[in-house]
């Protein structure tokens, strides 16, 4: 009876094939569960921090109320180190700048909590509050908002000097305009309005001083503008051009440069020094030689000759 033999490339086939299956399924199913790793993280809700944020803008020297306010989720990668987690932190506190809606509200935009409120607690410590009084001119028609930016000029005359204008002050940071502490504060802008102004002790000498004796004139900057820069006053012979006796450079250097298809003229030659007169010392003798005649006279101190052996 013949024996059954089995056939070595078929067990091969059999075998390479369940390998393919084992290896396929495999990788299916490992494909399978990253994806569904992938749709459960992103079904997941993000991990969020409440915050305390303006609900509306808030103005500088305004008192801060439960409606000014709100919670808000942020992700921790975005929120400051002195931000407020707690409304009853910030309600009744006084910003001392403008927030805008929908911002963070931070310890550093906030006036101390034992500063009180209104205009006391928004003057910047060291520094005093001075008002003055301008014109419609000098107040930049009625554009004067607080928390803006202005330069102090005064215009005066000493003695019999001719009226002066200098920069007084530069950068001078506005806290009110009237009774607005703020730019959307309800009031009336005015033409001739009050400035209240933020300044040192120094300053504020300076400021009572030159109101005094002289007229205030303020010039609004842009408020991210505050740059010093140097002035040098002006005067009314600089309204209309340089002192007489001044030259201006543009016509030392016409003179100096000569026009095109003009020839320069040539320098001047230097004049030649005068000989120095050199005085004979007193009875000077010369001897004057004629062929073979010699010829002995004697010259005095004033240059005469006089005959003499």
């Amino acid at each position: 009876m013949a024996r059954n033999r089995r056939n070595p490339k078929a067990i091969i086939f059999v075998v390479a094939t369940l390998s393919i299956a084992l290896i396929a399924g495999g990788l299916f199913y490992s494909a399978l569960g990253a994806k569904k790793r992938e749709l459960i993280a992103a079904s997941a809700k993000e991990e969020t921090v409440l915050v305390v944020m303006a609900r509306k803008d808030l103005t500088q020297g305004g008192t801060i109320k439960a409606a000014h306010v709100m919670l808000k989720d942020m992700p921790p990668e975005f929120i400051p180190e002195t931000v407020f987690y707690n409304l009853n932190e910030v309600i009744g506190r006084v910003p001392q700048e403008r927030i805008l809606a929908n911002e963070f509200i931070r310890e550093e935009r906030l006036a101390d909590p034992e500063a009180g409120v209104g205009l006391n607690a928004i003057i910047p410590r060291g520094m005093r509050a001075v008002s003055i009084q301008v014109s419609d001119g000098s107040g930049v028609s009625g554009f004067l908002n607080p928390g803006n930016y202005a330069d102090v000029l005064v215009t005066m005359s000493i003695d019999d000097e001719p009226e002066t204008t200098k920069t007084l002050l530069q950068a001078v940071f506005l806290l009110a305009v009237d009774n607005r502490m703020g730019s959307e504060d309800k009031g009336k802008k005015t033409s001739k309005p009050t400035v209240t102004m933020a300044l040192t002790a120094e300053q504020s000498q300076l400021m009572t001083h030159a109101m005094r004796v002289g007229k205030v004139t303020l010039t609004l900057r842009n408020d991210i503008d505050v740059t010093h820069v140097a002035t040098h006053g002006a005067q009314s012979n600089n309204l209309i051009g340089a002192d007489s006796n001044e030259i201006r450079v543009e016509e030392i250097i016409a003179v100096a440069t000569p026009q095109r298809g003009q020839a320069a003229e040539p320098e001047p030659e230097p004049e030649p020094e005068p000989k120095p007169v050199v005085t004979p010392p007193k009875n000077t003798k010369l001897n004057i030689i004629r062929g073979n005649n010699t010829e002995t006279k004697s010259v005095n101190s004033k240059g005469r000759v006089r005959n003499g052996k």
